[in-house]
């Protein structure tokens, strides 16, 4: 992805330089996929990061059921933040 954003940026820069506007406009239009790339990278790492907890807490003792449950809740509350965060419902 750092590639990516690194093309971006020379594009944009060769652009202005050659005040080329059909140049800018692909460079934005690019600009919106790699947003909308970046914003699904997140969203899987965090479903990735619950999946890995809940299992975690599955194979753990029932003790910390409680303590679990409280991580779950926080978790989901702060996915569904970022999630709202970056434009999602």
């Amino acid at each position: 992805m750092g590639t990516l954003v690194e093309s971006q940026i020379e594009a944009s820069l060769d652009a202005l330089r050659r005040r080329d506007g059909p140049a800018a406009e692909k460079v934005r239009a690019q600009d919106q996929y790699l947003n909308e790339l970046f914003k699904q990278i997140r969203e899987q790492i965090a479903e990735s990061l619950i999946v890995q907890l809940v299992d975690l807490i599955v194979d753990s003792e029932d003790g910390l059921s409680l303590l679990s449950v409280f991580l779950i809740e926080r978790l989901q509350g702060g996915v569904h933040h970022t999630a709202r965060d970056l434009g999602h419902p």
